[in-house]
């Protein structure tokens, strides 16, 4: 019901991005799609984040952290801990079966401190406490295995950043190898990448890595969403102009469908 009305409150024009003229497609086409119909608002974040499945607001939406995890007498491994709409994720995590946990936090003095439990099927729980102080973070993540045994990890860290931080892409998505699709908006902030169009079905900011090759940048990153469903994105950046390909895929890591994308740097 919110992606038929919001698709008709955005049109579905589509305007001539990198050369290439992308055709208008309507929008019962793309509902064959296991993952369409992908649109997005282009209005106020807060009116888009009240209407998102699955995502909520917390305090610290948008935050991302690159941290240490060590401990359970095994070398130190590099995480990155996710905090957006009213979730949280550790990405180390994720092979683990562990998915998007909702969180708490409170403010106690010049510190934000945080709780989360994650839990997978196979792999049992993890209960994350932590303290904020500007840009640093530290805590203990207690694994709970499935036969009940506690190992405790120690985490410390600083917010993440990345080479693309502070650009906006506005353009489209398309199904296969159609020439057309729906509008989106491609965001990367804070060491992160996010898709506007997938926050509908659940799918949240994710770190993203990219390197530049003379006039030309590649990037690429993987977002999740509660169901453990994944959107790996892979994109080229030459001038104000993005495009590339995104494969979704379940939780086993079948692809369940491919699109191509195509935006420009938003003025």
């Amino acid at each position: 019901m919110f992606a038929s009305e919001l698709s008709r409150g955005i049109g579905a024009d589509c305007g001539e991005l990198g050369g290439t003229r992308l055709e208008h497609l309507p929008a019962s086409n793309l509902m064959q799609s296991r993952l369409l119909p992908i649109v997005v608002s282009l209005v106020a974040l807060p009116f888009v984040a009240a209407c998102q499945s699955g995502l909520s607001n917390g305090p610290l939406d948008g935050r991302v952290y690159e941290v240490k995890l060590a401990g359970g007498g095994q070398a130190p491994q590099v995480d990155a801990l996710i905090f957006d709409g009213g979730q949280f994720e550790s990405t180390a995590c994720r092979a683990h079966g562990f998915r998007l946990a909702p969180y708490s936090s409170s403010i106690n003095g010049n510190a934000t401190t945080f709780e989360a439990v994650a839990k997978s099927t196979d792999a049992g729980a993890n209960s994350w406490s932590g303290s904020i102080h500007g840009d640093a973070v530290q805590g203990t993540l207690k694994w709970t295995d499935a036969k009940g045994a506690v190992t405790e990890y120690k985490f410390d860290g600083k917010s993440a950043s990345g080479l693309l931080d502070g650009k906006t892409f506005e353009g489209m998505v398309c199904p296969g190898e159609a020439k057309s699709g729906d509008k989106d908006r491609l965001v990367f902030a804070h060491g992160a990448f996010d898709s506007n169009a997938c926050r509908a079905y659940g799918f949240t900011m994710s770190p993203y890595t990219a390197t530049r090759e003379g006039e030309v940048t590649k990037f690429s990153a993987v977002a999740t969403n509660a169901d453990g469903d994944n959107n790996h994105w892979d994109g080229t950046i030459r001038g104000d102009e993005i495009s590339g390909t995104m494969r979704h895929m379940n939780a086993s890591g079948k692809v369940l469908d491919s699109y191509k994308f195509v935006a420009k740097l938003a003025k």
